[in-house]
Parts: C-alpha cells; sequence; structure tokens
C-alpha cells in the first residue's frame, strides 16, 4: 500500500508518545514492503532537515511553522504548533496530489482540523486518537479540573478542541483509539461511528528500553518523572511528596524531566524553598529521546500524579525498563498498570498517597524488582510493537476494501 501519513512529530523532532508511535509505526511499514509519505512540521532546534527528502525509505515532506522560543518559555503552547500546522496544512493540501495514496493516516485527533469533504471524498482517512480531554471538560471554566497557571488561555485552547474535534473527527472512515477508555469517550461525545472506532494500544520497540538495569536499582531511592504538561500531569503533588518520603528516606531524589511554564516553574521552585528540598529535587529541561531509557534503567521508581490523561506512554516505557511505578487512577492509567502486580495507582491529587506508596517500595526492595519484571512482562505481552502494527494494518486493509 502507499500510505500518507500526518504527524505533528516526526525525527529528528519527537518529544511525546504520538512521535514515538510514528517512528515505530514507520518502520514497520517500510520493512513490510510498503511506501510511506510523511508530511510534518519543519522545527527549528532538532538537528538539520530540509524541506523535501528521503529518510530511510521514506519521503518526507517538512512544512515550516511560526515558532516562538520566548512565547514557548513563557506559557508553552500558547502558540501551538498543531494549530499552526493545521493552517499551513489547508494550503499545502490544494495542490497535493492525492491519488497517489491508498489511504491517509492523521496521527493526533488536534491535526485533523486541515480536512473537509473534499479531501474525505478523495481519499480513505484514518485518525488517531491520543487525547480525548477537550471532550470531557465542562464549558464552565469554574469546573476546569486543575489549577493552571494560564488557566484563561488553556480553557479557551481545550473549548476550541472541543468543537474542532466534533466537527472534523466524523470526516474520517477509522478511528484510532490508544485506550478503551478514549474510545467510550469519543463515541458518547461525538458522532462518530460506532463500527469505525477501533482500539490499538500503542506498541514499544523493546530493543529501545534495555532490561540491563544498575545493580542498586531497587536500593538507590530514585524517583523519576518525564514529560510536559506538568500541570495537567500534576507534578505538584510528586514535589509535596517529596519531605514526607524524606523523613524516612533522606538520600532520596526526585528528578523531573521536560519543561513547563515559567510561572508553574515559580510555584514549584517555592515549594522547594518552603520545604528546603533544593538537594532533593532536580529538573532537567531537555533529554535528548535517544538518553531517555538511560533515566528510566537507573530509577528505582517511576511517577507521575496526572489530573486526568489517557493512557500516559511514558509510564510504558517505565514498565519496559523494569521500573515499578506509582501513579494517579484517573482516564486509562488503569489499562496499562496492575494495581499491586506492576505498580501502585492512588486517588486523584492524594500526595500523601503517592509519598506512601513510594516509600513502600523503598521499603521492600524484593517488591519493587517483582513489579519490575510483572511490567516487562506486561509490555511485551499487550504493548509489544509488532502487535499493533498487525492491529493497525487490519484498520488500513478495511477502509481501502469499503
Amino acid at each position: 500500500m502507499k500510505i500518507l501519513i500526518i504527524s505533528h512529530e516526526y525525527p529528528p523532532h519527537v518529544t511525546s508518545g504520538p512521535g514515538r508511535y510514528i517512528v515505530n509505526l514507520t518502520k514497520e511499514l517500510i520493512e513490510k514492503g510498503h511506501k510511506v509519505t510523511v508530511i510534518t512540521p519543519l522545527v527549528r532546534g532538532y538537528g538539520k532537515t530540509t524541506k523535501h527528502e528521503i529518510d530511510n525509505g521514506i519521503e518526507v515532506h517538512r512544512l515550516p511553522l511560526f515558532q516562538s522560543e520566548f512565547l514557548d518559555n513563557i506559557i508553552p503552547d500558547v502558540i501551538n504548533k498543531r494549530f499552526s500546522f493545521n493552517t499551513i496544512l489547508k494550503k499545502f493540501m490544494k495542490d497535493f496530489d492525492l491519488s497517489r495514496y491508498d489511504l491517509m493516516h492523521i496521527i493526533d485527533e488536534h491535526i485533523s482540523y486541515f480536512l473537509n469533504k473534499d479531501i474525505a471524498s478523495k481519499i480513505p482517512i484514518a485518525i488517531s486518537i491520543n487525547a480525548y480531554y477537550p471532550l470531557e471538560i465542562s464549558w464552565n471554566i469554574f469546573k476546569f479540573p486543575y489549577f493552571a497557571t494560564d488557566l484563561p488561555l488553556r480553557y479557551v485552547y481545550y473549548m476550541i478542541n472541543k468543537m474542532k474535534m466534533k466537527r472534523y473527527l466524523p470526516l474520517a472512515n477509522a478511528w484510532i483509539s490508544d485506550t478503551k477508555y478514549a474510545a467510550n469517550i469519543v463515541l458518547n461525545t461525538t458522532k462518530v461511528d460506532k463500527k469505525g472506532m477501533n482500539v490499538v494500544y500503542k506498541g514499544k520497540d523493546l530493543s529501545k528500553f534495555s532490561d540491563k538495569i544498575s545493580e542498586d536499582k531497587y536500593q538507590n531511592q530514585k524517583i523519576l518523572y518525564v514529560g510536559g504538561n506538568m500541570e495537567r500531569k500534576g507534578v505538584v503533588y510528586l514535589v509535596m511528596a517529596m519531605p514526607i518520603i524524606l523523613k524516612k528516606y533522606p538520600k532520596a531524589k526526585l528528578t523531573i524531566i521536560g519543561r513547563c511554564s515559567w510561572l508553574y516553574q515559580k510555584k514549584l521552585e517555592q515549594i522547594i524553598k518552603k520545604e528546603n528540598l533544593k538537594e532533593a529535587v532536580e529538573f532537567v529541561p531537555h533529554v535528548a529521546p535517544q538518553n531517555i531509557p538511560k533515566y528510566f534503567q537507573d530509577a528505582n521508581v517511576f511517577t507521575m500524579a496526572p489530573i486526568i490523561e489517557d493512557l500516559a506512554q511514558v509510564l510504558l516505557e517505565a514498565m519496559a525498563t523494569k521500573t515499578p511505578v506509582v501513579c494517579t487512577d484517573v482516564g486509562a492509567n488503569g489499562e496499562g498498570i496492575i494495581e499491586g502486580k506492576t505498580g501502585f495507582l492512588v486517588e486523584n491529587k492524594d500526595y500523601k498517597g503517592i509519598a506512601e506508596k513510594i516509600i513502600k517500595l523503598f521499603d521492600n526492595p524484593k517488591l519493587a524488582k517483582e513489579f519490575g519484571n510483572n511490567g516487562r512482562e506486561r509490555v511485551k505481552i499487550i504493548f509489544e510493537k509488532e502487535r499493533m502494527f498487525e492491529e493497525t494494518l487490519d484498520i488500513y486493509k478495511k477502509i481501502v476494501t469499503v
């Protein structure tokens, strides 16, 4: 098949779960003899790239976007790359020959807003659904699920996405949700046809997440968090948990990898200063994707406290490196974590519960190791990339032959 893929991330610009998904998917498609073209943004600061090239057998079109490093540092996503990408895509698609392809796969629901009925009439379309959040958030701003330093802008962003998702998602022929939870939200809030809804868990390339762990992994008291969107992912609760952990384990250290807004960073730093956590909390704004697995391999525990979430892919990546996880029981996280077997699930916003479960794993290295082994085995069985590829290919075949 000749497959056209639209993605807001593509190497060397890969910073999220959908980005890592596109890497695995395109690699498998090429190896199985399919022809792949990718349309993606041209993002500055991620190595040398060109507007059009052949990359490992994949034709890549990179579209230049407006970028503001200054605005990204103050309030990330105000000038949202996905919205900008949609605008450029609308212009690009007017002269792009879709007849060359058997189908189009849009890797993220938020970059489907360039679609129209004319495009939908020319080519079968599949849309991957990675985040249901706008569909679940109330129109009432006072019911917003979490405190955000940029709340008015964030609220507007979600509401615009809510309207656009309801309008553009039904233009596709198939929808590929990465969890059962998200699939149900979409089916209950949009006019998406149930017959075209599919659940395919994102697969992990285990060769990139080695199970060769450090000798002191389950005794080193290193706590790891990886990810952006720190307000939604509840990083403040991880920091609040540290004073409790330090009372019993004074050498414990939390490493936070990722970027957040300047205002949220200041809020976290205020807590760190007040609780005297300077030596116990480390911020690492950016780590190259290929180096992230090393942090997982070394961590005693991986933790996050999202307030709303689908299934955080970093949880699966941690499990792939035999790292026990502690996370809030929201959204579809329970589809990845098995409570009491691969990690612990705690109540939303419960920083005391997070501290308690991390201490429990520190207290019992044997249990931590057992969770780690169970986690990698679960990824092998349920979240392996070959399974993801075969299930995705089946969906492609269905919409091409209809």
